[in-house]
């Protein structure tokens, strides 16, 4: 799954449109149940970084409460963006 993106910064007043198209995005199946679920930025649809989720596992691990694990190339640090039933990240690879 491709994702091509646009993002507006502000600094001092002054406001520049960056727009982008990652060479690598990586669309990953995820289950959410009400619209409500979707996180399409960093720390939630309000930016507050709060769910009002209340189900949520009190611990995780390699074999508990994990719902899936895949490796992704490279380096990322960006924020998971949940949208309907899929995950996206984005990553860096560093080319010779």
């Amino acid at each position: 799954v491709a994702a091509i993106g646009t993002l507006l910064l502000t600094t001092a007043g002054t406001t520049s449109r960056v727009t982008s198209t990652p060479k690598y995005s990586v669309g990953i199946p995820f289950t959410t149940e009400t619209e409500e679920d979707n996180w399409p930025q960093w720390r939630g649809p309000t930016g507050m970084g709060v769910s009002t989720e209340t189900r949520l596992p009190l611990n995780w691990g390699t074999d508990n409460n994990l719902l899936w694990k895949t490796p992704i190339e490279g380096k990322g640090h960006s924020s998971p963006i949940v949208w309907e039933d899929r995950v996206f990240l984005t990553t860096a690879i560093e080319r010779e």
